[in-house]
């Protein structure tokens, strides 16, 4: 387990035949990316940047440690960061 799911959804029409899927009076089509916040239930059309606020000292202490697992504490994108401490698991 230990995946994020969405168990429910109401008034949300799928139609099988297009594949596309109509809620709130929205129809989305088929391959459409779409982003719903696991915490407040917000869904979004496309992949919104994710952006963290700075003072988030619990933010802070996961990139320290991705920065400890890689080896790296250059400045550079979190995205990287996190990318760098994924690739030095990988190859463990």
């Amino acid at each position: 387990m230990g995946k994020p799911a969405v168990v429910g959804v109401a008034g949300l029409a799928v139609d099988r035949d297009d594949g596309s899927v109509t809620v709130g009076g929205r129809t989305v089509g088929d391959g459409t990316f779409v982003t719903i916040d696991g915490t407040s239930g917000e869904v979004a059309l496309g992949s919104p940047r994710v952006v963290a606020d700075a003072a988030d000292e619990h933010v802070h202490r996961l990139l320290a440690w991705a920065d400890d697992v890689s080896g790296d504490h250059s400045a550079r994108e979190d995205t990287q960061r996190l990318d760098a401490a994924h690739a030095a698991l990988r190859h463990r």
